[in-house]
């Protein structure tokens, strides 16, 4: 319960705010709040609810019912902007006569669903937001901005749902080997592979383009759906970064490649060079499995076998001795 003193010198005794409802609204609506006080004392002459921001002030006028105080929120044009990145901006909440100080005050939250970009998000917040997979498009009114669309419902909607939460959203869920990385040998191809969740026929019969964000290029391959995997093209992985690896961003995309599946666990693709990883034999056979580097005798260097004299040249792997 959010609860703070009055500041009002006049009152006989502490006023306390026990209740507000609704404690945070969609900035984009108007609607009336109520706010339920204890100790309220009686005074002459209107009553104001007072919406502090950082740099301004909103004033309502209410009207009163023995302990309860309601109002309209703020003009929706007024209320200051959500910074960038941000979900929702917080007020300081005052009750207070027109003739005086405040005798109470609390928080109070306005939020904007359509700044979450992905279902993921929009379903887990604290909000009251809901997820249009169509539209591909968080909201507060789904009546208003969703019609006849598929919906994933937020996680603080109350009842029950027959989507409710993140475990109903399309998303990239896991990759072959359980890892968050896909391994990659750089100037090497490779089919890229990844677990989906897919609601319904209409994204299963989409058009997927798996896209690889490869040091700040975009490079995008058709990918197909077979059973609940996205199996993507034949592309050739490389860099220039004198690094033994980098990290690319990968993204699944549906309805002709403008939709992104979700992807909760970051799964990103690792370009490693095997002989940056390694210099010498034995270092190169003590490299970790998953590289699947070996010690090419023919160019005297750590390398995939593929890339090996092309896959022709005298080859070591793991577990064998060093020349």
């Amino acid at each position: 319960m959010d609860t703070l003193s009055s500041n009002s010198s006049k009152s006989k005794s502490c006023s306390t705010i026990i209740n507000v409802t609704p404690k945070q609204i969609q900035r984009t609506t108007v609607r009336s709040i109520h706010v339920t006080l204890t100790n309220f004392p009686e005074h002459s002459g209107n009553v104001l609810c007072e919406f502090s921001f950082a740099n301004k002030t909103l004033t309502t006028e209410a009207t009163r019912s023995r302990s309860r105080v309601s109002c309209p929120t703020p003009l929706t044009d007024s209320i200051p902007a959500i910074p960038s990145g941000e979900h929702n901006i917080t007020a300081q909440l005052s009750v207070r006569p027109t003739n005086g100080s405040d005798f109470v005050s609390t928080s109070f939250v306005f939020f904007e669903c359509s700044s979450f970009s992905s279902c993921t998000q929009c379903v887990s917040s604290d909000f009251p937001c809901d997820w249009c997979v169509v539209a591909h498009r968080c909201t507060h009114d789904t009546a208003e901005n969703c019609h006849n669309d598929v919906l994933v419902q937020g996680v603080s909607r109350e009842g029950p749902s027959f989507r409710k939460g993140p475990g109903f959203c399309p998303a990239i869920v896991g990759t072959r080997s359980g890892s968050r990385e896909i391994l990659v040998a750089d100037n090497s191809k490779k089919a890229v592979r990844a677990k989906v969740h897919i609601i319904g026929q209409f994204i299963a019969g989409a058009r997927f383009v798996c896209e690889f964000n490869i040091e700040g290029k975009k490079a995008r391959v058709n990918g197909q759906l077979l059973a609940d995997t996205i199996y993507c093209d034949v592309m050739e992985f490389n860099y220039t970064s004198k690094h033994s690896n980098i990290n690319a961003s990968f993204s699944i995309l549906w309805d002709g490649g403008v939709k992104p599946l979700d992807n909760p666990d970051n799964i990103y693709v690792n370009i490693y060079r095997c002989h940056n990883l390694a210099d010498t034999c034995g270092l190169c056979l003590t490299l970790d499995e998953k590289y699947g580097c070996g010690w090419c005798e023919s160019s005297n260097s750590c390398e995939i076998l593929e890339q090996c004299n092309k896959g022709l040249g005298t080859w070591i792997k793991k577990n064998v001795t060093c020349t």
